[in-house]
């Protein structure tokens, strides 16, 4: 969630450290860098925010930009409105030179994938790799149609997944 929170053009955030946090550094042989933060006994703000992250709804985002998004449950109920405004938004930003087809992507209704991409620092650290390789986990995504990548954020990762076994 922090990583993201530049994404939506905040200029920081504030985060306390826990047990999460604290395992983390100790997986990493880290121990001894981490550090208890919390606010001090008196600490003031412009302003405040708090979201429950257990009420937030499963979303996508649309081109062209990360603040384009919709929970998956708009997404469905007006698919093609959405892709008919993103191909529409893709002929101004192209300036007409590129043919974006989204909605020859839909099939019996629904939104047909062809690719998925796991990557960046919001995306390719090694707990989110290895929660995606949990789900896969004696599935296949197929060899034709779809096309999975996988892009781990930093070589310190990828070789902690290579330990781990998650890279197959």
């Amino acid at each position: 969630v922090d990583v993201m929170t530049t994404e939506t053009t905040c200029l920081s955030s504030i985060w306390r450290t826990d047990d999460q946090v604290k395992e983390f550094y100790e997986i990493h042989g880290r121990t001894g860098d981490f550090e208890e933060l919390n606010p001090g006994e008196v600490a003031y703000y412009d302003s405040f925010i708090e979201l429950d992250l257990s009420e937030i709804k499963p979303m996508i985002a649309m081109p062209f930009h990360p603040s384009n998004t919709y929970t998956i449950e708009e997404l469905n109920a007006n698919l093609m409105d959405i892709l008919d405004d993103c191909e529409k938004r893709a002929q101004v930003s192209f300036d007409g030179k590129v043919d974006l087809d989204l909605k020859s992507k839909v099939k019996n209704g629904k939104l047909y994938v062809d690719q998925g991409i796991i990557a960046g620092c919001a995306g390719g650290g090694f707990e989110n790799i290895c929660d995606a390789a949990d789900i896969l986990k004696g599935s296949s995504i197929g060899a034709d149609e779809f096309t999975l990548s996988v892009y781990p954020a930093s070589t310190p990762i990828y070789m902690e997944l290579v330990k781990n076994g998650a890279v197959a």
